[in-house]
């Protein structure tokens, strides 16, 4: 925390009291190894068998952990301005430690800061619905990790001709290669050789309009309720005579192709396994909008480790790019973005103490790639968040010449909206552009950039 990344610090400290409750109930193996290393830190030259291994001495250590992780834990949740989680955090403890006061002082920050962003927001003018969504969740700054490795930061020339490979199946019509887009790079990134170079679609062939690019599917799309209505997989409506597993009933599927996508992706981790806590929040049509992150966490973590690679360099997660050009802060969960995948992890039977493959840093990269390229609609009906494959390899302009076309589900296909010639670059909107002035355009577009929208319509008009 003291280096400046507070949403990695709570994930740590929260592994920390994960580690303590296991040694202070001590009747598993994890408890009885985590006393161990207890008893190996205490241990010096000429210190007798007592001293270093007695569990008077191993408990006055624990002593002095358990209160420090969850004070770090309180500090970086007010450092996020997760003020509600850190207010639920610090009572909750109290009730189970009554004379850590201690945390009434992260207590009384909490509440006084809530109140204060509250009154802030009141004068917004916004929704009483994203009222409510600011005010319980945090707030973290995206930016790339400093030790994060070099291969992790670009999209290897392996991956682009696989893309490539694949949409040569529809025509081919187009193309991936490197575009002439380049974003802002703002003052908190600037001088690091971390951005990585900026990629585009383009056309192979004369396109003409109306006509379809490409269809693309992805196992990267998720519905926000467990529900037998809709398919496991595209999340569209299932047939009459809807396609089971024969391995467990956890999903039912719209045709054998999105069973076998199911089967060959992500379902083996997931297989026989009850999840359905992951969608609690989901349950019932909500009063607040509610915290996606845990399910869209069980699906990206499921097909990582079905493949049985690092997060970053799965294929899925790879191919995006977080919104490093942003200055705009990105929503952040205590239990959306800590809780919910350590649970996850534990439940696929990851060690998530030792396969640093999952540490804090990779998951929080991982939820912004996905975060940075997805497209929601979140309806009472069927909620749904999908990062199609294809589609985030598509750039923005103010005047485009393609168009994505959604269906019920999470497959989409990209149209084109006038004659596109060869060669030229495919460019779809952000955003709903609905007659949008210069000024809103680029106030809507903030959080995708690091300055204002530099498209050639935006430069062009006065």
């Amino acid at each position: 925390m003291d280096i400046g990344y507070p949403e990695l610090a709570v994930g740590d400290a929260y592994k920390s009291i994960l580690l303590i409750d296991a040694a202070l109930g001590h009747s598993s193996n994890l408890g009885w190894q985590v006393r161990l290393q207890l008893g190996m830190k205490l241990w010096y030259p000429g210190a007798s068998d007592d001293q270093c291994f007695g569990q008077a001495s191993i408990n006055s250590l624990i002593g002095i952990i358990q209160p420090s992780a969850h004070t770090v834990i309180a500090k970086s949740l007010i450092y996020l301005q997760s003020y509600p989680e850190c207010i639920a955090m610090c009572q909750l403890t109290m009730g189970k430690f009554p004379d850590w006061t201690f945390l009434v002082e992260h207590l009384t920050i909490a509440r006084e800061r809530l109140e204060t962003k509250r009154i802030l927001l009141d004068r917004l003018g916004i929704t009483e619905k994203e009222k409510n969504q600011r005010m319980r969740l945090g707030i973290t700054l995206v930016r790339p990790y400093p030790w994060m490795p070099a291969r992790f930061l670009r999209r290897e020339q392996a991956l682009i001709d696989s893309l490539n490979e694949e949409l040569e199946t529809w025509g081919p019509k187009c193309k991936i290669q490197p575009s002439s887009f380049k974003p802002s790079i703002p003052s908190h990134i600037r001088g690091i050789n971390t951005i990585p170079e900026s990629m585009g679609m383009f056309a192979t062939g004369l396109i003409r309009k109306g006509e379809q690019v490409f269809v693309d599917t992805t196992p990267a799309g998720f519905s926000l309720r467990n529900v037998s209505l809709f398919c496991g997989n595209c999340c569209d409506n299932l047939p009459l005579a809807p396609v089971a597993l024969e391995c467990c009933a956890i999903s039912l599927f719209c045709s054998t192709k999105c069973r076998d996508l199911a089967l060959a992706q992500y379902h083996s981790p997931m297989c026989g396994r009850d999840l359905n806590w992951v969608y609690i929040d989901f349950q019932s049509p909500p009063t607040e909008i509610p915290d996606f992150r845990p399910p869209i966490f069980l699906r990206l973590l499921a097909m990582c480790i079905q493949r049985g690679v690092h997060p970053l360099q799965h294929p899925t997660i790879a191919r995006l790019v977080p919104a490093y050009t942003s200055i705009h802060p990105e929503g952040w969960s205590l239990h959306g973005n800590i809780y919910a995948p350590i649970m996850i992890l534990e439940a696929f039977g990851i060690n998530i103490y030792t396969d640093l493959r999952f540490d804090t840093w990779v998951l929080q990269t991982m939820w912004w790639r996905f975060k940075n390229n997805a497209s929601a609609e979140v309806t009472s009906e069927q909620p749904i968040i999908t990062s199609n494959p294809f589609l985030s390899c598509v750039n923005h302009s103010c005047e485009p010449n393609v168009a994505s076309r959604f269906g019920s589900g999470t497959t989409a296909g990209l149209e084109a909206l006038r004659e596109i010639r060869e060669g030229e670059e495919l460019f779809i909107s952000y955003i709903p552009l609905d007659g949008m002035q210069k000024v809103d355009r680029r106030k809507n577009l903030a959080p995708y950039f690091g300055g204002p929208c530099s498209c050639t319509r935006c430069e062009r008009e006065p």
